[in-house]
């Protein structure tokens, strides 16, 4: 087994996980699949950036009539350019995957869709009133507690003026540190009612599924280290090699 092989099969596996992220994307929204493809032109881009760095390492290792102090300065410079590349590189697929990530989870939201104008107000005072009832007293409830059992007690009436006026109140009353927690409820309380958001969830448990950030931070990293590692390694010399007598003075 060469030193490749491992790598080979490791990188095979790698693309095998992107292909099957690529496919988990698509029904979840144009915007989603624009993310997506920004996460594979990441990659393209680092796999790229490699590749022109181990052709330069190979020439170098080609050339038989550079002097070597020569040749071992260039291969120095390239395996910091190489290096440099490949952490740069990772950190880009890494954000663009973050980027993904939050078009997603905004997919999986399109399901909360708000009423008409004027039934809202009318909501909001259900709400309003609601949460007094529940939060008031010695006994009363936490504000989110309150806000997000009102969204399930009917969630195509409540969960999306909830998601979007449950945050202000929350500030209001000093909980702001639970908005986040407020919103991710009501994504639990609808639970993909929508194409859109079905899709949006099931490539999210895709992305889990396959270890995709994994694969990213992890496997990326490592394959384009190894194999820069490797073009480094000095060649074997192949073929005869004859002694040059130098004559004495």
């Amino acid at each position: 087994m060469t030193d490749s092989q491992p790598i080979d099969g490791l990188s095979s596996m790698t693309n095998t996980v992107f292909a099957d992220m690529t496919r988990a994307a698509d029904g979840a929204g144009v915007e989603a699949q624009r993310m997506w493809q920004g996460v594979m032109n990441a990659k393209t881009n680092l796999e790229g950036d490699q590749s022109r760095v181990l052709a330069a390492i190979e020439q170098l290792h080609e050339n038989k009539y550079m002097p070597e102090q020569e040749r071992q300065a260039r291969l120095r410079e390239l395996a910091d350019i190489g290096e440099s590349a490949r952490i740069e590189g990772v950190k880009r697929v890494l954000i663009n995957i973050a980027a993904f990530e939050q078009t997603l989870h905004d997919a999986e939201l399109s399901d909360l869709v708000l009423a008409d104008a004027g039934d809202r107000t009318f909501i909001r005072q259900d709400i309003d009133s609601f949460v007094r009832g529940r939060t008031q007293g010695s006994n009363g409830q936490p504000l989110l507690i309150a806000l997000t059992d009102l969204a399930k007690s009917n969630p195509g009436k409540y969960a999306a003026e909830v998601a979007e006026y449950g945050p202000v109140l929350l500030e209001a009353a000093g909980d702001k540190e639970f908005v986040p927690r407020l919103k991710e409820n009501m994504h639990l309380v609808l639970g993909g009612t929508t194409p859109k958001s079905k899709a949006a969830r099931s490539a999210s448990e895709a992305m889990t599924r396959l270890s995709l950030k994994a694969h990213a931070n992890v496997s990326l990293g490592h394959i384009a280290q190894q194999r820069l590692e490797t073009a480094l390694k000095p060649k074997p010399v192949t073929g005869f090699q004859f002694d040059i007598l130098i004559p004495r003075r």
